[in-house]
């Protein structure tokens, strides 16, 4: 019910700038907001909006966890894009940073369709180790339960204007988030 709202969330609260997430938002809540009454909050009895919070407070708590996401908002070199410009698969990666520090940082690669895209290719800038640490095809999140690798080392094979590349299958309708 939710798969597609995955994908928009992360782009949303992982992009630099202030976060967009709103009253009820984060389960999915189906009428607009009043100040007349409270959230929707019995939605929460039904398993897609319980998974969809479920990814919300696993995307927050990244958001927490790693600098990258919230040092960088003021500063340009905290983001790069990697690929925003794949309009045929509709496919988004890029990279929030934190520069001059030796923090993680954190890869994000999207896909905004409802087709997988088995051994998708994404150029990163190193070649090192990058760790799985969301993946929104997970069965607790609503996903189709796909297991994917947690930790892929990068290749010397040029991609997306990159000199190295890893390359995993992207769940349909996916964010796949990276830390190296």
């Amino acid at each position: 019910k939710f798969r597609n709202l995955k994908a928009a969330y992360s782009f949303m609260n992982c992009h630099p700038g202030k976060k967009l997430l709103f009253m009820g938002q984060e389960f999915g809540q189906l009428r607009e907001w009043s100040e007349e009454r409270e959230l929707d909050w019995f939605l929460l009895n039904e398993e897609p909006h319980k998974e969809l919070q479920n990814y919300v407070h696993d995307l927050l708590t990244i958001y927490k966890k790693y600098p990258a996401l919230y040092a960088g908002d003021n500063n340009p070199e905290g983001f790069e894009w990697i690929n925003a410009d794949d309009a045929d698969r509709s496919t988004y990666s890029f990279i929030r940073k934190t520069s001059g520090e030796k923090t993680k940082r954190l890869l994000f690669v999207l896909n905004m369709t409802p087709v997988e895209r088995k051994d998708y290719c994404v150029g990163v800038p190193e070649k090192k180790k990058y760790k799985l640490v969301l993946n929104s095809a997970e069965k607790r999140f609503g996903g189709s339960g796909e297991e994917l690798k947690t930790d892929y080392t990068a290749t010397a094979e040029p991609s997306d204007y990159k000199p190295y590349r890893i390359t995993f299958d992207l769940p349909a309708y996916g964010a796949l988030v990276f830390a190296f």
